[in-house]
């Protein structure tokens, strides 16, 4: 790549972030996404419905069964002395059902049951969003980094182009070295070029987040560094067993149990009782009646629903286990993996890195001294810009697990992203 091609794309460049940064104008951290998506997105807006809905249903439970008005005639427009309407008997009727079984309580139970069940949806779902919200940061801050590191890689083949130009023309070494340089720098023009579009795209990723199509922002606050060092959880103020899963495992338990509980109530019919008044045509008198209904349970006790909602609690007694054994595991395993990458983060940060840096910088000066080929110079900058990446995705993997574990624990607001000095 030519030193006026260079140029023209950094302009390029440089004359289109003034005009973004008017566009847009915002620098996006971690505290507002995050706001933005409590406040904005759909899918925790319908959790929220889904708890008002249990609310609703809850109290609707606990109302008792409407009376019923009734009016009968009898005895008119027949035959003989029943001809016409005045051997009429007309009897108005109030009749009221009485839940028994206790369905009305057992009705309430379940309902509530409900309601903790869709609280505990709402969590996870919350969760759920939060921990997608770090890992679409970190890939935005990533991919930063990346274009970063992109960036300067295109800086050094150009910079290493230009001096093998030079040798090239001193005669100190031969034209094809010169070839192999602008074969560097043209690969490398190409990988810039892929991480910048690689950034817009992340961006969009994190603004769809908050149903946005668009990123308002052009920069994120915080840098994939900014890490809080690792200190393994106290492992019994931070038992898996107390998890957001594990909750909703148990609130699932319980609505099955309370369903079971409604089925059995169903086993008893009701009573209705009925009152009112009856009107005689002949005399003009009044006489008062009443009444008792006892449905007789001779083919349907509901055993098929008590034996379905049996089912429904053993299953879910099966799927409560699963979930506290994978939790168990998935604990163990965010915790191994976390540790890994805090170890690797320290190892490059404090040897690998400081290393390949002088290594590279050795390179080059042997190079213009002659001590050292093009080839071994070129390997010490690939390590150099190899490392780096290798230091961007281990911190990146390294916020995405502490993310994985505070939703697996529920606890999230001690955890502390990319704004620790």
């Amino acid at each position: 790549m030519t030193s006026f091609t260079k140029l023209f794309i950094f302009i390029g460049v440089a004359l289109s972030l003034p005009s973004a940064m008017k566009a847009n104008g915002a620098t996006l951290s971690f505290e507002q996404a995050w706001e933005k998506i409590q406040r904005l997105n759909p899918t925790l807006s319908a959790a929220q419905s889904s708890v008002e809905a249990s609310q609703s249903a809850a109290t609707q439970a606990g109302t008792r069964l409407n009376p019923e008005l009734s009016v009968e005639a009898e005895n008119f427009e027949g035959s003989g002395p029943n001809s016409g309407w005045d051997s009429a008997e007309t009897t108005l009727l109030i009749s009221q059902p009485v839940e028994t079984g206790g369905k009305r309580g057992a009705r309430t139970a379940e309902a509530r049951a409900g309601k903790a069940l869709s609280l505990a949806e709402q969590k996870a779902c919350r969760l759920e969003l939060w921990q997608s919200l770090v890992e679409r940061y970190v890939e935005a801050l990533q991919a930063a980094e990346q274009e970063a590191i992109s960036g300067e890689n295109l800086r050094l083949t150009g910079e290493r182009s230009r001096l093998v130009s030079k040798r090239v023309q001193a005669g100190k070494v031969p034209p094809l070295e010169a070839s192999r340089a602008e074969v560097e720098s043209t690969l490398a023009e190409v990988e810039w070029e892929k991480a910048r579009r690689q950034t817009q795209l992340a961006h969009r990723r994190l603004a769809v987040l908050w149903g946005q199509p668009k990123p308002d922002f052009i920069t994120l606050k915080g840098r994939l560094d900014s890490v809080q060092e690792w200190s393994p959880p106290d492992s019994k103020t931070e038992s898996p067993s107390t998890a957001p899963a594990v909750a909703r495992a148990q609130s699932e338990l319980a609505a099955r149990n309370a369903a079971l509980n409604r089925e059995k109530s169903m086993a008893y019919p009701d009573v209705v009782v009925s009152a009112g008044l009856r009107r005689f045509e002949n005399n003009e008198e009044f006489a008062w009646v009443g009444g008792i209904a006892l449905p007789i349970p001779l083919f349907n006790r509901n055993r098929a629903g008590i034996r379905k909602a049996g089912h429904e609690v053993s299953r879910a007694e099966q799927l409560q286990q699963a979930v506290m054994l994978q939790q168990q595991v998935d604990h163990e395993a965010l915790l191994a993996a976390t540790e890994n990458a805090w170890h690797e983060i320290v190892a490059l940060r404090d040897k690998a890195l400081p290393a390949a840096r002088d290594a590279m910088e050795k390179a080059r000066i042997g190079y213009e001294q002659g001590k050292f080929s093009y080839l071994e110079w070129v390997d010490a900058e690939r390590t150099f810009v190899t490392l780096r990446t290798r230091w961007i995705n281990t911190l990146a993997d390294y916020h995405k697990t502490l993310a994985a574990i505070g939703r697996l624990t529920g606890e999230i607001s001690k955890i502390t992203f990319f704004n620790k000095p």
